[in-house]
């Protein structure tokens, strides 16, 4: 096994919604599943992909959208779709600002629920339709052994060592081949690049980061309609 993997599931669509209407509720569950050999962070975020009207105009259903995420059974967040944007800091550090911990070979649920609500929602969202992006961004804690390996990749190859010039007899040639080159008056000519180390500074130890977005997908296209 890898030692940072996280399996999410379903890949498809979380919800795929139609014909939508105030007082609607619909719940989805993403189960999440340490597939790895390292104990696993990782926090909850929600992006706008698109939608009609846009973010900010009338009829926005990523305001109007409520959501509210349990994990292991407690409510962890209640409120609109945008505030789940910043609901869980960006992960700088280990073990900071994280939303849940999954051990190697453990599984956990994530149950979304999406409400429209009721009173609160007028005609001026009707034919509305919105798209979002659910994103689970998790990290592993690299260990000495991680980070002495990740050094080794990053230094550079030596170079061979010149050979003895009292063992070779060296030729010097002061015209190249195919003549003098032709210059320019005036024109210097380009200085030779140095070469590149691959060496990068080092800023400490770092966790191994990974991103999924593309699989957690929320698409709804919402038609509403009056409740006689």
């Amino acid at each position: 096994a890898e030692q940072c993997r996280l399996i999410v599931s379903p890949d498809d669509l979380l919800f795929e919604l139609e014909n939508l209407n105030p007082g609607d509720r619909e719940t989805r569950t993403l189960t999440l599943k340490n597939d790895g050999e390292k104990k696993l962070y990782f926090h909850v975020s929600m992006d706008w992909l698109e939608g009609d009207p846009g973010v900010g105009e009338l009829g926005d259903l990523y305001e109007q959208l409520l959501v509210t995420l349990f994990y292991k059974g407690k409510e962890v967040y209640c409120g609109s779709m945008k505030g789940l944007d910043g609901a869980f800091a960006e992960l700088q550090e280990p073990k900071k600002d994280y939303m849940g911990v999954l051990e190697p070979g453990e599984s956990e649920d994530l149950k979304f629920s999406v409400y429209l609500p009721g009173p609160e929602t007028g005609n001026e969202f009707q034919g509305s339709s919105l798209k979002t992006e659910i994103i689970i961004k998790a990290f592993c804690e690299r260990d000495e052994e991680d980070d002495d390996e990740h050094q080794r990749r990053k230094k550079p190859r030596p170079q061979p060592e010149p050979d003895d010039p009292e063992d070779e007899e060296i030729e010097i040639s002061l015209e190249p081949p195919g003549g003098e080159p032709e210059s320019k008056p005036g024109e210097e000519a380009d200085p030779e690049p140095l070469p590149k180390t691959g060496e990068l500074p080092k800023t400490g130890a770092f966790p191994i980061i990974l991103n999924i977005s593309s699989l957690m997908l929320i698409a709804a296209g919402l038609a509403l309609r009056r409740r006689q």
